[in-house]
């Protein structure tokens, strides 16, 4: 019996990472998560702070980051709680001025999901 710990990572169709674990490598095929796939990451894996996605099979490829003008299309935009899915680079158009928080989910995880704020003048 083998007592080392394995790390592994649960990874959902999209690429995105959905959690990391160890345990020992008896206890492996007794881990799972719903709706996601397990790779075996190996002993003595540190956990990456920046968050990654799982591409073909090769393991963990650092998140790719985005501004208004480059956003990741397909993606879903929130804003105000009114949720907008965009296939084409958006212009932004408000009612009032002020600063409005744009929480942005990239269809593709390559991409990291992110809050951009967005200054309107009119």
């Amino acid at each position: 019996m083998d007592s080392s710990n394995y790390s592994f990572c649960h990874y959902a169709e999209s690429g995105e990472i959905k959690m990391y674990g160890s345990c020992a490598q008896d206890d492996l095929p007794l881990q799972s998560f719903s709706g996601c796939t397990m790779a075996i990451l190996g002993q003595s894996f540190l956990v990456p702070e920046e968050p990654h996605y799982m591409a073909e099979g090769e393991i963990l490829t650092p998140c790719v980051d985005y501004d208004l003008l480059s956003l990741p299309i397909p993606c879903l935009i929130t804003i105000e709680g009114i949720e907008y899915e965009v296939t084409e680079l958006p212009t932004f158009s408000f009612d009032a001025p002020g600063t409005y928080d744009l929480y942005i989910v990239p269809g593709d995880a390559r991409f990291k999901d992110k809050v951009i704020s967005y200054e309107s003048s009119t």
